[in-house]
């Protein structure tokens, strides 16, 4: 690459000297800036300088992603070209040593040819001038660990990973030859027990990476020896029944539970689901350090990798909960699978969040099981990169690539991995490249596929049989002593086997997924069940508190010399002048009965006074900090310095504490990670934001597969608030909808709190709702977006205040009373407004309105009342700024149906009004949208 672009530089100055510089200026800017570069730089390929371009053009012909930054040092480094060449031919074996390493069990996988005649050009070299270092780095890189980790730009990372391949370490084994057996044979056995006993029954199996039990062994261990407290585990489906029962200590009875159970346990109310999906949480003591470690294996769906960013975010929960030193004591194992790892969008997610300060955690470890096909996908077929892991290089990750068959490498590299997370707070990719026994599954068929892997894979031996004869013909191990583990493992499932149908005959099944006791109203599944909404309201005292916080005078004291932007500051003053109001002692009720209570003002005092009864918030989302639509303002920016302070953190010494993140442009991971952390701390209130409700669907597995289902699945609970920007203001396709009647379609049995408030004050009482109900739910809220500033999208303080709580349906007092009412127009959001203005200008005195503010679960026995409540009423109408396929209507409709048909009043015409059904959500053109608007305003008001 380097020489030929040495000649074409002289090709090039040799040309263009025999040019005009007229032409050359054109030449030049027809072929781009690098043209440039070659003309200027030319004398940089000569001399000295070409070695250090040899070796360049050798790197990046191999692989263009390791191509290292220029380094003028490096020209003047050694003093003769014997070093040089030396130097030269060592980081070559640093670089491209592991793909040279005996890696396969099958010994499939053949070194590129290129790259072997430049390994074995540099071990020629490198044998005539020291053959002692060729073998060190043989060794060192060329075995059974493949390290990659020349990649690392800092010097001392790399300087690290070379002292410990290149030193031979006098540390004693992580695990003892017998410990290795022991989980080698238990592993094993496991498959064998269960082909036996459930054949055909689906487990996924682990047979072909069986040392992948041998690498967590090692890691938890290892962990543990380090101070450890807690390892959370996101474990998809291949070998997961195998590693609960064993290594993550289950146990084998569970495990056996659910393979004879075909029905929930009585105490289960929800539908469940696979065993390979559940989850488990247990403690591991290790006696040789005397520590004990928490494990948290959390239950996930079959969407592979969906469960990376939930467990980083339940780690994340765990560490801000701890003392600052006990932050690297709780740690994300992600266990992958080779294709997933390369094809999955989530997993580089998750991977950019890893030195992200909203979202780091010190380091992941990530063990990819690497059986070397997806399903029936061949690795050619699976990814680009030289490897399965090759992502991890864009995020200067090191990679170790691992053997299966050599369990003993796996557990000194396990080793490693730890002390690298622990010193280094950073990522790590364990690549453990085995293969798969069996088909996807007990039932299927690889040979269609993959035939000459099948055949390869039924004439080669397990790593058990095979690390047992190592160990038999070099002494380390007796055959009385392999055949008591063996008669020991053996027992151990029969005796778990016979409880655990024992436990099956008295109905007694131990779930594996283990909750603690949920709070009262845990069982309510009934949609229908009348609910009492709890009192959310604060007293005014409180609202003065946490409006001071805001006050400009009071940010100067905490921030001496902050300057903050003039359009902040009028934003602070009208908070400043709502807080003066209610200074004085006797301030009369018609300044609380004022309209003057702005949505960001109801949000921040909401949160704030979560945040004073002791919670903590979390805010994520892009662009929250100051919010989508520049209303929020929760951070603060120092014009002069540009740093970034938070209001709410300075509210008292005890509060709860406060993170308002801007996240990645992620909805997927950044999603799922506050999914998780909610599960990590329950104690805080997770809130996160679409920068518009329209984008949400990019973390649409999340929304179905945990946030909608978790409960009904694994009896997991949350409470996480979803913000979700929604409204027809003529934003196009892309910038309207969220989506109403995906939400809606997800709910059943009491999952879900699905709600568009149509003032501040519903708003607030959302939020403070969902720290004061004992029971959590996720909590779905379309958000405004013009409402936020729309002078009459305003609340009292007196709806905030003592006594006063959310209201599922709001009676407005615009239009006519509910007595006198003869056409009722029901609603939601934003088309109330455009409703009650055309109403009050027209004078229409038989047109009244029901605000639905949450729809689901529906507020039937409100509603009942409401319409009881009509004597005259002629005419009931939905009303909604959606296309008719599209929002409640369809959701709605049966409801008021069924609420009239109780009341009485079937013959009480009913219909909906709504745009024209569309596959595109809106219209692009503005004088679309506005003709759009006025119909359905003209529609629901016509003939009055």
């Amino acid at each position: 690459m380097f020489k030929g672009a040495f000649k074409e530089a002289q090709k090039r100055r040799s040309v263009l000297k025999q040019k005009d510089r007229q032409k050359d200026q054109q030449t030049l800017s027809k072929e781009g800036e690098s043209s440039v570069g070659f003309k200027k730089e030319i004398d940089c390929f000569g001399g000295i300088n070409a070695l250090y371009l040899e070796q360049l053009e050798s790197d990046s012909f191999l692989d263009p992603s390791d191509f290292r930054p220029f380094k003028k040092q490096e020209f003047f480094q050694y003093s003769d070209s014997s070093e040089r060449s030396l130097a030269k031919d060592v980081d070559i074996w640093r670089r491209y040593g592991w793909r040279t390493a005996k890696l396969d069990p099958l010994e499939r996988k053949k070194t590129p040819d290129a790259l072997l005649s430049l390994m074995e050009k540099a071990s020629e070299n490198l044998k005539k001038q020291e053959a002692s270092q060729l073998a060190l780095l043989q060794k060192a890189y060329g075995t059974h660990i493949g390290a990659e980790f020349m990649h690392l730009e800092n010097p001392k990372e790399r300087q690290w990973w070379i002292e410990r391949l290149e030193t031979p370490s006098e540390e004693a084994a992580l695990l003892s030859p017998q410990d290795i057996y022991t989980v080698l044979n238990k592993t094993e056995f496991f498959e064998k027990f269960c082909h036996r006993q459930f054949p055909g029954v689906r487990r996924f199996s682990l047979e072909g990476s069986e040392s992948l039990a041998v690498a967590i062994e090692g890691l938890l261990k290892a962990f543990a020896g380090q101070g450890g407290k807690e390892i959370v585990v996101g474990l998809s489906h291949r070998g997961r029944v195998n590693l609960l029962g064993g290594v993550f200590g289950a146990g084998w009875e569970r495990v056996f539970g659910e393979f004879l159970s075909d029905k929930a346990p009585e105490n289960f109310t929800g539908g469940g689901d696979v065993k390979y999906h559940l989850g488990y949480q247990s403690e591991r003591f290790f006696a040789e350090n005397s520590q004990k470690l928490e494990i948290t294996i959390l239950p996930n769906p079959s969407h592979l990798e969906a469960v990376d960013a939930v467990s980083l975010g339940y780690v994340r929960a765990k560490q801000d909960g701890s003392q600052r030193a006990e932050k690297e004591n709780y740690a994300a194992l992600l266990i992958h699978g080779d294709t997933a790892f390369a094809g999955q969008g989530v997993v580089y997610e998750s991977l950019q969040m890893s030195q992200l300060s909203g979202y780091q955690t010190g380091g992941t470890i990530h063990l990819i099981v690497n059986n070397q096909v997806g399903f029936t996908l061949s690795p050619e077929d699976a990814y680009s990169g030289s490897s399965c892991a090759s992502l991890g290089k864009a995020f200067e990750i090191p990679i170790l690539h691992l053997n299966a068959d050599c369990p003993e490498e796996i557990a000194k590299a396990m080793r490693w991995a730890v002390a690298w997370r622990q010193e280094y707070r950073r990522d790590i990719i364990i690549d453990l490249i085995g293969y798969r026994r069996l088909g996807h599954n007990e039932t299927d068929d690889a040979s269609f596929t993959q035939p000459l892997a099948v055949e390869a894979i039924s004439n080669h031996p397990g790593v058990f049989e095979k690390y047992g004869q190592k160990l038999l013909a070099e002494g380390r191990l007796s055959p009385k002593e392999a055949e008591r583990i063996q008669q020991e493992t053996r027992s151990s499932f029969e005796k778990a086997f016979k409880k655990a149908q024992a436990d099956q005959a008295l109905e007694e099944r131990k779930r594996l997924f283990v909750v603690k006791t949920p709070d009262e109203g845990f069982a309510v599944r009934d949609d229908r069940a009348p609910r009492i909404q709890p009192m959310t309201g604060i007293p005014f005292e409180r609202i003065r508190r946490i409006l001071g916080v805001f006050d400009p005078e009071r940010i100067a004291e905490i921030w001496p010399g902050s300057q903050l932007s003039p359009r902040l500051s009028r934003f602070l003053e009208e908070r400043k002048t709502l807080r003066a109001t209610l200074k004085a002692k006797n301030f009369e009720d018609k300044i609380l009965r004022e309209h003057n209570l702005d949505w960001s003002t109801a949000e921040a005092l909401a949160l704030g006074s979560i945040i004073l009864d002791g919670h903590g918030i979390r805010l994520a989302g892009e662009d929250s900090a100051r919010g989508t639509f520049s209303h929020r303002h929760l951070l603060t920016t120092d014009q002069k310095s540009g740093e970034r302070f938070s209001l709410l953190e300075k509210l008292s010494r005890r509060q709860g504490r406060v993170e308002i993140v801007d996240s990645l442009l992620s909805e997927y991971a950044a999603m799922g990670f506050e999914y998780g952390y909610g599960l990590g701390d329950p104690q805080v209130l997770g809130i996160w934001e679409a920068q518009f409700g329209d984008f949400a669907n990019g973390a649409q597995v999340v929304i179905d597969q945990f946030i909608a289902s978790g409960e009904e699945k694994w009896n997991q609970l949350s409470s996480l608030v979803l913000l979700l920007p929604h409204g027809y203001e003529g934003g196009g396709p892309e910038h309207t909808s969220a989506r109403i009647e995906r939400y809606l379609q997800l709910a059943a049995r009491n999952n879900l709190r699905i709600c568009m408030p149509s003032s501040p004050a519903s708003y607030f009482h959302l939020l403070r709702r969902q720290k004061t109900r004992r029971c959590p739910k996720p909590l779905i809220l379309f958000s405004p977006k013009s409402l936020l500033r729309r002078k009459t999208a305003r609340s009292a303080l007196e709806e905030i205040g003592p006594h006063t709580r959310f209201e599922p349906i709001l009676r407005t007092l615009t239009g006519a009373k509910l007595k006198q009412t003869e056409r009722l127009l029901i609603c939601s959001g934003k088309i109330f407004y455009d409703l009650a203005e055309a109403v009050e200008e027209r004078e229409l005195e038989k047109i009244g309105f029901l605000r639905l503010e949450q729809f689901y679960p529906f507020p039937i026995h409100e509603l009942i009342t409401a319409l009881n409540a009509c004597d005259v009423l002629k005419e009931v109408v939905w009303v909604q700024e959606e296309p008719e396929n599209m929002g409640a209507r369809s959701f709605i409709l049966p409801w008021i149906l069924e609420a009239l048909k109780e009341v009485g009043k079937d013959s009480v015409k009913f219909y909906g009004i709504s745009r024209e059904p569309t596959s595109g959500v809106a219209s692009g053109w503005m004088g679309t949208h506005r003709k759009e608007q006025a119909e359905i305003v003209e529609q629901a008001l016509s003939a009055f």
